[in-house]
This record gives structure tokens, sequence and C-alpha cells, in this order.
């Protein structure tokens, strides 16, 4: 007879606990031990692992404070959208330039004075003597007058100013009538644009009756206006150049370094120049426009200062070169352009400059027509010097003469500066 086998259940009850199956017998090990330890189940049993935990820390979980928790993202992530939507404000819609009154005084200025110019190209000459009051009369006259009371009276000036060279003619001519086209001002030139105390015109022709070539020049006065330049170091006195062949068929005379071989030495003048300072306390109101040719037959030296002029002194607080060449690859006229201007350093080349700085109460502009030049950078008004400028119209080094100079106490407009520079262009082929 086969013995029935024992299942494990049985055995642990009958071999392992002495418990016999006849006795008590238990379905589950963990029944078992319920009735063995005398261990009780809990009454509420978890239902979830999260309500374990909770229990078994002695606490029940605050949904209010994952709430807040959440907000407190929600609530971040808000204000970094709002901070990148006003960064991206700020790059679609800068904020707008705001102009000095000194700037917009300036606009306005140079508005009027091309609106003068139009006005000047459709106006009649005035050939009889009258006074203010019936000059104004005149249509055009009058609405100058209207743009800019102190031009219109400077016109006034001028216009009386060719009635009496008009009327030296005709007593010359015996009172006959002298032929006057009626469509035609009179030409421009330099002195046309002096026209306060502190403005001033330099022609070196005006020497010719006194100097010859090569001559030095202790003094040198001004063509319009009132102002001497001087040299009194005998080493620095600029020699003029009389009947210089600038280009073809263009002769005039000039000054600055005799044309020929590179040398050491240095030709300037050096003169404290009257001006006025303007509303800033400094100089904000400036002109110098320049025509100066290169006439050197061997090279440059590097560093050497072909053409220079210092407001002030270089060592100074008032201190500003303006119109200034240096023979160094990145300097070529003073002026933050591209560098060096190589036709101009060219040995016998020959090449003539018309330079142009102006400086206002924000920025230099420095232009130069023959290289397409024409740059402005910012600059704070230096202090009008009361002593000697190191250097005017100077050339150190490096043969070069000038023409005709200008030094004028306001900035000059696009339209004087297009005057100036095609008269220049007539008279040097500049």
């Amino acid at each position: 007879m086969t013995k029935k086998k024992k299942t494990f259940k049985k055995f642990i009850n009958e071999q392992v606990l002495g418990v016999k199956q006849k006795e008590k017998q238990f379905d589950k090990f963990e029944d078992f031990i319920k009735d063995t330890k005398g261990i009780k189940p809990p009454e509420n049993k978890a239902e979830t692992f999260q309500e374990f935990i909770n229990e078994a820390k002695g606490y029940e979980f605050d949904n209010d404070s994952v709430d807040k928790f959440d907000n407190m993202v929600l609530e971040s992530k808000i204000e970094q959208e709002k901070q990148k939507l006003e960064e991206r404000k700020t790059r679609i819609d800068p904020s707008p330039i705001v102009l000095t009154n000194r700037q917009i005084e300036e606009m306005n200025r140079r508005m009027i004075i091309d609106e003068i110019n139009e006005v000047l190209k459709h106006r009649d000459p005035v050939l009889d003597k009258m006074s203010f009051q019936q000059w104004l009369n005149i249509p055009h006259n009058k609405f100058v007058f209207e743009l800019d009371e102190y031009q219109a009276k400077r016109l006034y000036e001028q216009d009386m100013s060719r009635v009496e060279k008009y009327e030296e003619l005709k007593k010359k001519s015996g009172g006959g009538k002298i032929k006057v086209t009626a469509t035609t001002e009179d030409p421009f030139t330099p002195a046309d644009l002096v026209v306060g105390p502190n403005d001033y015109y330099w022609n070196p022709d005006s020497l010719n009756a006194t100097l010859s070539d090569g001559d030095q020049i202790a003094s040198y006065p001004s063509s319009a206006g009132n102002f001497t330049l001087t040299q009194t170091y005998y080493a620095y006195k600029p020699q003029f150049v009389k009947d210089h062949t600038w280009s073809a068929g263009k002769t005039a005379s000039g000054f600055g370094h005799m044309p020929g071989p590179m040398t050491l030495s240095t030709k300037m003048f050096s003169s404290t120049i009257p001006l006025t300072a303007g509303s800033s306390g400094g100089l904000d109101a400036f002109t110098i426009a320049t025509v100066v040719k290169a006439v050197h037959s061997t090279a440059f030296n590097s560093g050497d200062f072909p053409a220079v002029t210092t407001i002030g002194s270089p060592w100074g607080a008032s201190n500003k070169y303006v119109n200034t060449y240096r023979t160094l690859s990145n300097y070529g006229w003073y002026s933050d352009s591209t560098g060096a201007d190589t036709d101009f350093e060219t040995v016998d080349g020959g090449a003539i400059r018309s330079i142009f700085t102006t400086l206002t109460a924000t920025e230099q502009r420095v232009v130069i027509p023959q290289i397409s030049e024409d740059h402005t950078k910012a600059y704070t008004p230096i202090p009008v010097p009361d002593f000697d400028w190191w250097a005017v119209f100077g050339t150190k080094k490096g043969p070069v003469i000038y023409g005709e100079t200008l030094i004028l106490n306001y900035v000059i407009s696009d339209a004087q500066r297009a005057q100036l520079q095609a008269y220049w262009a007539d008279k040097y082929g500049a």
C-alpha cells in the first residue's frame, strides 16, 4: 500500500511547529503567524503607498502645500516670460536719440543757410545804393530777412559794397554805361566767408609784391579779417614759394617748405589766434580750411608730419590736431580714416588736398573731397587757447606747400564748403 505523500504545509505544521493537522490547520502562513504570535492585523489597511507613508510618519499629506508650491513654480515661470518680453521690446523698439539744444540749433542753422543759398540763386543783383529798409522791399531780400536777420544784414552790406565798386567803374569809364549781366552775382571768393571779428583768410598771392621765391616769412597778414601770423624763431620761418605751378595751367604762390628732397627742417607759424568760446565755454564753433600740395622728391620719413596744425600746445589741455597728416599706416589724415593717403605720399606725385575740419559742441568733422573722406567723430570742446599755437599751417620734415587758408569762428555749411572747394579747384586744379 502506497503511503500518501504529505504536502509542505502539512510537514511544517506537524514536524516544525508540532501542530497536528486534525487539531488545527492553517490555509495561509499569515494566518499561522497571527494565531501563533498573537499579532493582530491593523483594523484599517492602507489602500495606497502614499497613505502607508503618511501613517508611518504620523501625519497626513497636505494637499494645500502642493498647491502653494505649484503656484510658486507657475509665478516664477510667468515672471521669466515677462522679463524675456521686456528684453524683446527693448531690442525691437530702442530708446529714441535725444539731441541737445546745441545740436538742434546747429541743425536749424545749417538748414537756414542752405535755404538762403537757394534763394540767392534766383535773386537779381542790386545795382543802386539804397537804405536797408528799401533793400527789404525786394521780395527775395525780405524772405532772407525772415529766415535770418543777421545773414540778411550781411547780404545787404555785400550788396552795397558791390554798388560802390560799380559806381567807381562808371566814373572811370567817364559816366558811360557799363554792361552788367542782370542774372549774375559777383563771383565767390574765400573772403566772403569772413563775417565776424574772429574770422581770418590768408592768401599767399598777397606777398608777391614784397617777397621773392625762397624768402623766409616772418609775418603773414590776413587778406580778410584782421590778424597777422608770425614766426620769430629763425629756423622755423616758412618759405615763400612764388608763382608755383600747382597743376597744368594753374599758377599761384604758396608757402611752407620749398620743393625738393626730404630734410630735417620744420616750417610753421606760431601765434595766439583770437577766437571766442561758445555756449559750452569751450571751442565749439570752429572751421579750418586749407589747400596743400606734396612737393617732395624723396620719400617721407615714417612718423613725420608733412602737414600739421595744432590748436594750442600738443602738451597742454588746449590741444587738438587739425588738418594734419602723419606718415604712419594707421594714421594718415587725423580723421580716423582708412589710413595712409598713398597718392599724397608718392614721390614727385604732386597730390593736392583740400582739407576742411569743423568743430561743434559734440563732434569733429573732416572732409577731404579728393579722397572722398567725410568723417565725423565725437568731440568734447577744449578751452580756447590764450597762448601761441605750437604749429599753424606747418610742415615737419616734409616738403609741402600751402595755398589759401582760413580759420573761422563758426561752422561753415555744406553749401559754403562746396563753394570754397569749387573756387580752389578752379584756382589750383585741386
